[in-house]
């Protein structure tokens, strides 16, 4: 369940108290091939609050900064076993921060690459037997991301290889102190 704002005032107006300044950023990417060589995506920063990293719990959350992707295959350095990369643009689409966060925070558009590849069979992959590694480049190279899979699994549908046309989730295995 995604706690709003309005949701968050309910709870403290009853005794409990949730501190909503903006602490941590989370960001999810989704992919898809849009032509030979290119893609598209999402990248939704979630932003929680300081309690969220120690109970990891939805009613810390603050919102959100949606963050399109369109990008070129470029050769993939990220690492051995690295199998396709892209350079990206990004723009920032929406929001419902509504004056909680800046959005346009230097970090909502920081990621300039993005890259897929060998096996990530650890019990963190939310699909271990069809996770891959991922990676991310924000502006000072590339360092692990997460965990990227086929979308499809998320509906329990059997999942595809992103070279066939299915879009992949790249879920990040960190979260990013916020505001840097």
């Amino acid at each position: 369940m995604r706690w709003l704002p309005w949701q968050a005032l309910v709870l403290c107006a009853t005794g409990c108290t949730i501190d909503l300044t903006p602490s941590w950023a989370f960001d999810p990417v989704w992919l898809e091939t849009s032509a030979p060589g290119e893609v598209f995506g999402l990248q939704t920063w979630q932003i929680y609050g300081p309690e969220w990293d120690s109970a990891n719990r939805q009613k810390h959350y603050v919102c959100s900064v949606l963050v399109e992707l369109t990008g070129t295959e470029v050769p993939c350095d990220a690492e051995d076993g690295c199998d396709q990369a892209w350079s990206l643009q990004r723009e920032v689409l929406q929001s419902d921060c509504l004056g909680a966060v800046d959005t346009t925070d230097p970090l909502f558009v920081s990621l300039r690459r993005i890259a897929f590849g060998s096996p990530s069979r650890g019990a963190a992959a939310p699909h271990p037997l069809s996770s891959q590694r991922s990676w991310a480049d924000y502006g000072g190279g590339w360092e692990r991301h997460g965990h990227a899979y086929p979308e499809d699994l998320d509906r329990g549908e059997g999942g595809g290889a992103f070279t066939d046309g299915h879009p992949f989730t790249s879920m990040p295995t960190k979260a990013f102190p916020f505001p840097q």
